[in-house]
């Protein structure tokens, strides 16, 4: 049977249980309105993202430690989403060691998007090319 190794996919419920069914997956595009802090022993190499919830997004991070390319459109508090700090996260793997490629859509200056993005530039040390406005888009 052949393995599955893209996915584009909207989840509306369930998205813990959705990605650990997808464990050939490594290369994902994912929308989903649902909050995880799960683990998923899952481990991608591209991952776009759009309108995600902050924690599904930071497990997502941790368990794909070869992560060289992120897309995120729309990071945002606007979405109804439990609060989530950055303050006494660890850092994951991917943005220390290999993150190459980062994009960033939908910057409207709040605080809660300059807080992401400083942590974010502050941690991955191996870009080679990003992309995020400087204004609204």
């Amino acid at each position: 049977m052949p393995k599955l190794e893209e996915a584009d996919i909207y989840v509306e419920d369930g998205v813990d249980d959705f990605l650990r069914s997808i464990t050939s997956v490594k290369r994902l595009s994912i929308s989903s309105d649902f909050d995880s802090g799960n683990e998923f022993s899952i481990s991608f190499e591209y991952l776009k993202m759009y309108s995600q919830p902050p924690k599904l997004l930071f497990g997502l991070l941790e368990d794909s430690p070869k992560l060289g390319d992120l897309y995120i459109y729309d990071y945002s508090d606007q979405h109804g989403y439990a609060p989530f700090s950055l303050n006494n996260i660890s850092v994951p793997k991917c943005l220390l060691d290999n993150l190459e490629s980062f994009k960033f859509k939908g910057y409207k200056a709040t605080p809660v998007q300059r807080e992401f993005l400083s942590f974010f530039f502050r941690n991955a040390s191996r870009l080679k090319s990003s992309q995020s406005p400087h204004g609204r888009n």
